[in-house]
């Protein structure tokens, strides 16, 4: 497997839209209290979330490519402030345990390290508890647990 990587700014983020859409739709199955928050969602409204949340922040797509399909993605963002985030990253099931996803991490915590990140934290869905493991290998450690109320709650 012939695996080739691209990096860049906020230009690539609508090449990982599909990938995006089924990390959504693994959300959607995994989150029971938030099923229908995340079936409602689409990667409009997300590419506008990750823009709107940089504001004078910079944003870094690394995208991989087994040919001419992208396989897997992770997007990560730093504010104007030195905030890190991992926002979103995702690999296909058939190209996992390949050493993709791991390569993909190491290359956004770098272009964290580089843009002086003084933060860097990964927001997970509940529910996605398999992986959890994956983050702790690269020194992410539980800080908080949110709680909230669903949309349908309120």
């Amino acid at each position: 497997m012939d695996v080739l990587y691209t990096e860049g700014n906020g230009k690539l983020l609508d090449q990982v839209g599909p990938l995006w859409e089924m990390l959504n739709v693994q959300h959607t199955r995994q989150c029971e209290p938030f099923r229908v928050w995340f079936s409602k969602r689409t990667f409009e409204d997300r590419r506008a979330d990750l823009l709107e949340k940089l504001g004078e922040g910079q944003v870094h797509v690394v995208l991989a490519r087994d040919g001419e399909h992208a396989v897997g993605y992770c997007v990560s963002t730093v504010s104007a402030s030195g905030k890190g985030e991992i926002d979103s990253l995702f690999l296909l099931p058939h190209y996992r345990g390949q050493g993709i996803g791991d390569e993909l991490m190491l290359r956004s915590l770098n272009w964290l390290k580089m843009k002086q990140a003084k933060r860097i934290s990964v927001l997970i869905a509940a529910g996605n508890v398999d992986v959890l493991s994956f983050y702790a290998r690269y020194g992410f450690a539980h800080r908080a647990v949110i709680m909230e109320i669903p949309e349908e709650g309120v």
